[in-house]
C-alpha cells in the first residue's frame, strides 16, 4: 500500500500536470507558475505534455490566417490532458 507521503506526491503531480495548459497560456499566478516550471524541469512526462501542447498552440497560430475557434483549442487540450490521465 502507498504511504501517505506517496499519495500526497501523486496528488501534487496530478495537480501540477493539470496546470500545464494554464502555465503555457500565462494564466497562473507567480507562485504557481514557479511551481509548475520547477516541476517541468524534473518530470519528463509533464515536460512532454508541455512540449506537445506548445506544438499544438504554435501550429494553430501559424495556420490561423483566419480566426480559429478557441473552443476547439480548449477541447484538444482537454482531450490531450485526459489521455495522460
Amino acid at each position: 500500500m502507498s504511504s501517505n507521503h506517496e499519495r500526497i506526491g501523486l496528488f501534487r503531480h496530478r495537480r501540477l500536470r493539470s496546470s500545464v495548459s494554464a502555465y503555457i497560456d500565462n494564466e497562473l499566478g507567480p507562485d504557481e507558475t514557479a511551481e509548475v516550471r520547477d516541476h517541468l524541469r524534473v518530470c519528463p512526462g509533464c515536460a512532454a505534455i508541455e512540449a506537445q501542447l506548445r506544438r499544438i498552440v504554435s501550429s494553430l497560430k501559424r495556420t490561423s490566417t483566419r480566426h480559429y475557434d478557441e473552443l476547439v483549442v480548449a477541447r484538444v487540450t482537454e482531450q490531450w490532458s485526459s489521455r495522460e490521465g
